[in-house]
């Protein structure tokens, strides 16, 4: 979840070829919209500033309505990481991030899935 399409399109390239099946959304609004209607979604992948919908206040809808899905956020402010951590998030990427971050945190929540390349 990003409002940034050039940042979705590499992440969503990235974990792709590493096997995932991704689901992209803009921003907070929207991705609740796709957690609604996608009952398979094991992961979210979030940014924190966002139009609409922030990072923390998705980490907060999901806490109440989809705890059982791990969300990570994304976010260059140590003090925004730390609140999404209180608020519910299972985790945070530091800005910027390597690809192998990426994937790392990833596979901590989500193995590889079968026969995938990566």
């Amino acid at each position: 979840v990003d409002d940034e399409p050039s940042l979705i399109g590499c992440v969503g390239m990235l974990l792709s070829s590493n096997g995932y099946e991704v689901l992209t959304a803009e921003d907070g609004m929207v991705a609740t919209q796709m957690l609604e209607v996608h009952s398979d979604i094991a992961f979210v992948l979030t940014d924190t500033q966002m139009p609409n919908m922030d990072g923390i206040a998705l980490v907060r809808w999901m806490k109440e309505n989809r705890p059982h899905i791990p969300v990570v956020i994304t976010t260059g402010n140590p003090v925004t990481a730390d609140k999404a951590i209180r608020c519910g998030a299972a985790g945070f990427i530091p800005k910027p991030f390597s690809p192998e971050e990426i994937i790392g945190i990833i596979q901590r929540f989500v193995p590889v899935p079968v026969g995938a390349g990566g």
